[in-house]
């Protein structure tokens, strides 16, 4: 090889997927592989390397946004040659995303013109070498097996942050070190700092008293109290975060990551009570709470407390609100479907709100009483699954090992195909969850707590009790004498007005109405 590769340009790639990787000898022992090949082949190295230091291949974010997607740039520019030679320690510094998408990334590669070699092995891979379906084939068998031990890893790391979520749940052992900066770890508990808790309790104090948080920001920077963040003065927007901060009254909601391509979205579990020293009483912390809900409805024009919840049980569409009769014998206020006032083939009838606004303040305990929660299947169902993923990773990792001794037509089929059981399952894994977490008994208390609480004393606010329906209910399918109420877990139950009342009249005269 040296005769052919001899004074050609050589570009080393480094990737890690951990930042605390860094720290360790992944950086230097790729960067020796790369010299100590150029020395040995004759290739220029160049100065310049291309880094993606804890970036992950696993989603594919090296060559999306990355320092390989740079390289890549720079050869199509010209700025690179494209019979320059690229050096990895391995295929999966390139990607580990599924087989064939890594496989394609490889291709583009190699189809500009360079020679991509592997340092763990001294393989070079190049668009003529990738033509010989031996080589290709063994491309693929590296980048299935890349793909696969990342994903064990990565139900390894679940299952390792569900059992640190268990014992926090049974014993309050610490999940991880980072705690509310009010609090610190002594022999393994998490205790108060009895000087920050202090403050804690003077600003919300100060802020029960009417009293702004840019006052308090600046009553606290008047004293001469540090701030406990990098700032060197306390602002408006932290004294904020502390007075919605559940973790004062001892929540903690512990959170997991989704990824959907690049995206990643943290997903709530289920709040953990008392896993904190509480050092605001818990019944301070929620008027806190109904004064920011005040707050927030006075800047929020909502004209009835169904807005965005009241729903058509024929189409499905929304029901608006409208006023109706004449300019002079203008009646109460309907609700309406969108559909059959645009005449786009629903007949559903208006329906009066007063009544059913009525229904619901009057009603809304037994209503919310029953809520549904959580059913023994689906914490059974959620078992299951977990199991049946697990137990697929297991044969996935054996199949890539068997492919990687001895290719199968058979076998890579049936690697395809656990690929797909495991993704749908994984889906409804999730949606099981979401679920669970919806229905939760701690979640459904307090939620129901609330906005019994606030309905107790209604004032009139459409736009508040509005913001406290919508956290428990999703839509309500109003009908001439009942309503269907789709919850935040996705049950549905069944409310008939007659049950708890005479017949409420809540028809409209279509007639004047139109």
């Amino acid at each position: 090889m040296q005769n052919q590769s001899l004074n050609k340009k050589a570009y080393s790639y480094i990737r890690f997927s951990t930042p605390e990787q860094s720290k360790g000898d992944s950086l230097r022992r790729q960067t020796k592989l790369a010299v100590d090949y150029a020395l040995a082949n004759g290739l220029q190295l160049q100065d310049i390397s291309f880094k993606d230091l804890g970036i992950s291949a696993w989603d594919g974010s090296n060559f999306e946004v990355g320092a390989l997607s740079a390289f890549l740039a720079a050869v199509k520019d010209g700025f690179i040659p494209s019979d320059s030679y690229l050096l990895v320690e391995s295929l999966d510094r390139i990607s580990r995303l599924k087989a064939r998408a890594a496989a394609a990334i490889l291709g583009d590669i190699c189809d500009l013109g360079i020679s991509v070699v592997t340092l763990n092995d001294n393989k070079v891979y190049t668009k003529d070498s990738l033509d010989n379906d031996f080589a290709f084939i063994m491309a693929v068998l590296i980048f299935v097996r890349a793909n696969e031990e990342s994903n064990v890893k990565s139900d390894r790391l679940k299952f390792a942050w569900d059992k640190k979520r268990g014992e926090a749940v049974s014993s309050k052992k610490p999940m991880t070190k980072l705690i509310p900066a009010w609090l610190r770890v002594a022999d393994g508990k998490i205790v108060k700092n009895d000087r920050r808790v202090r403050i804690i309790r003077f600003i919300f104090a100060k802020f029960l008293a009417g009293v702004g948080y840019a006052s308090i920001a600046s009553l606290l920077n008047e004293k001469g109290i540090k701030p406990w963040q990098h700032g060197k003065f306390w602002h408006r927007s932290y004294i904020k975060k502390i007075l919605q901060n559940p973790t004062v009254i001892g929540h903690f909601t512990p959170h997991v990551m989704r990824r959907d391509g690049h995206k990643k979205t943290r997903i709530p579990l289920e709040t953990i009570v008392d896993y904190f020293p509480a050092i605001i009483d818990e019944d301070v912390f929620y008027r806190v709470q109904a004064m920011f809900t005040t707050v927030l409805s006075k800047s929020t024009k909502q004209a009835n407390i169904f807005a965005m919840l009241a729903k058509c049980p024929l189409c499905k569409s929304t029901l608006t609100r409208k006023s109706y009769g004449t300019h002079e014998k203008s009646g109460s206020p309907a609700l309406i479907c969108t559909n059959a006032r645009a005449k786009a083939g629903c007949d559903f009838k208006p329906l009066k709100i007063e009544p059913l606004e009525h229904f619901f303040i009057k009603y809304i305990t037994p209503i919310l009483n029953h809520t549904p929660s959580t059913l023994f299947v689906e914490q059974q169902r959620y078992k299951e699954l977990s199991a049946l993923i697990y137990h697929i990773d297991m044969q996935l990792s054996n199949l890539s090992k068997a492919l990687a001794i001895n290719f199968s037509e058979s076998l890579s089929n049936t690697v395809f195909e656990l690929e797909s059981e495991k993704k749908a399952m994984q889906k409804e894994r999730e949606h099981i969850e979401f679920v669970m977490y919806e229905s939760s008994a701690d979640i459904i208390q307090r939620r129901r707590s609330d906005v019994i609480n606030y309905f107790k004393n209604y004032d009139g606010n459409a736009a508040a009790a509005n913001l406290y329906l919508k956290s428990m209910i999703n839509a309500i399918y109003f009908d001439r004498e009942y309503c269907e109420i789709v919850w935040k877990n996705g049950h549905s139950t069944f409310e008939h007005y007659v049950v708890y009342d005479n017949l409420i009249n809540i028809d409209v005269d279509v007639e004047t109405f139109w």
